[in-house]
């Protein structure tokens, strides 16, 4: 009756073990990282003696200008970066940018215009 027993367990197994072959067979997924990813940090030069200093962490970025600090997150932009704290924005692209209040949609009131990355410095193209 053991040997009865056996056999019919036999197939069980090697099913089993046949299933799992798929799962086995993926690549491992990492673990997302717990790790908050890497500042930069880059600072602009402005017209009118402005300096703007911008560290982007993600998706957040927090902009120096004026003694004012805003705390920012990337926001739809149909070109370039946007980040936006409110009504005030911080866009660039490429190695350039500005800084903006948007409270009248109407009449933005720019803080910081034509601003130029100084560093890091920039490669040329």
């Amino acid at each position: 009756m053991r040997k009865f027993y056996l056999l019919l367990r036999a197939p069980l197994r090697f099913g089993v073990a046949v299933a799992l072959l798929p799962a086995l067979a993926q690549e491992p997924v990492p673990p997302e990282s717990h790790r908050m990813p890497l500042a930069r940090k880059f600072s602009y030069a402005c017209d009118g003696n402005v300096t703007v200093d911008v560290t982007l962490r993600g998706e957040r970025a927090r902009v120096v200008c004026k003694d004012k600090t805003y705390s920012m997150t990337q926001v739809k932009s149909g070109s370039g970066a946007r980040y936006a704290q409110g009504s005030v924005v911080w866009w660039n692209k490429g190695y350039g940018g500005f800084l903006q209040d948007e409270s009248d949609p109407n009449h933005p009131v720019m803080l910081a215009e034509n601003c130029k990355q100084t560093s890091p410095t920039p490669t040329p193209r």
